[in-house]
């Protein structure tokens, strides 16, 4: 009988990714906002959520631009982390660095980064906020 201690366990490396739920219609919001950020500018994956109605779900933002190919007509590498930051991003295109793809896409805009990183102050842009339905 083999042991079932702690111990005994074979290391698998990492969890399985967990198919994640999004909220209703939350894809499309996120998206939308993305079609509307201006040229020269950038946002935060966290501002995309809270600009939707779910602050707290900047990840799950992340995860649908990371499903997007980088030749997409959404300007996905408009959206950084909220340090400035690009973040790693899925390898979704093979043969593709999508770092390095989602930098030169920023400074062909005219967007400099500093030490690694997009100046919000400069270039941050603030989506407007819904309208009310009737």
């Amino acid at each position: 009988m083999q042991d079932s201690g702690p111990d005994s366990r074979q290391d698998s490396g990492p969890p399985a990714p967990r198919s994640v739920r999004l909220p209703e219609g939350f894809r499309a919001r996120v998206l939308s906002v993305v079609a509307a950020i201006p040229r020269g500018r950038v946002i935060g994956y966290g501002q995309i959520a809270a600009a939707i109605g779910h602050p707290r779900h900047a990840r799950h933002v992340g995860m649908v631009l990371a499903g997007l190919p980088a030749h997409a007509a959404l300007p996905w590498f408009r959206v950084l982390r909220s340090s400035g930051e690009i973040a790693a991003g899925a390898p979704t295109d093979p043969g593709l660095d999508r770092p390095d793809e989602q930098r030169l896409r920023l400074e062909l805009e005219g967007i400099r980064l500093r030490r690694g990183r997009v100046p919000m102050s400069v270039y941050g842009w603030t989506p407007p906020p819904p309208l009310e339905s009737p």
